[in-house]
């Protein structure tokens, strides 16, 4: 499409900002309710509901990325994001206070993580594109990553 005027580009883009910043804010809100009271621990909230729900603008982005043929946009996207959440986030968080690892962390969610990240560096390298069969299996991956975390 055509380009917006600065002032229009910037209206939208704030508006989207507290969009997401306001519904990230309901989802987590409420599915940490709705977890505890199913009696969920709280690192399980983290690994499944809150980690979906602060990721739902990244699949936006990237799904606004590709639409638009824009494949580096999204898959800068997503390591920019984790990178930041890996060192940024839990670095800040470190600073108010210890951050011990719970056993849901330590048992399933870190071989996972680090399986995960293997493939997707096994990818990058190999200069495969991520086609619709990878992102199946990235899909899955999850599923059972998810699987594993409710059993």
């Amino acid at each position: 499409g055509a380009a917006l005027p600065f002032w229009q580009g910037a209206v939208y883009g704030i508006g989207g900002i507290a969009g997401l910043l306001i519904g990230a804010d309901l989802i987590v809100d409420n599915a940490v309710i709705i977890a505890m009271q199913a009696g969920v621990s709280e690192a399980l909230i983290g690994l499944t509901i809150i980690a979906i729900g602060t990721s739902l603008p990244e699949i936006a982005a990237a799904v606004a990325s590709m639409l638009r043929g824009r494949a580096d946009v999204a898959l800068g996207n997503v390591l920019g994001s984790n990178i930041f959440n890996i060192a940024a986030v839990m670095g800040v968080a470190g600073l108010f206070n210890g951050l011990p690892a719970p056993a849901e962390v330590n048992g399933f969610a870190l071989p996972v993580l680090a399986l995960a990240t293997i493939l997707l560096t096994g990818l990058i390298y190999s200069k495969s594109p991520l086609s619709k069969g990878w992102g199946i299996v990235f899909i899955a991956f999850f599923a059972v990553f998810l699987a594993g975390n409710l059993i």
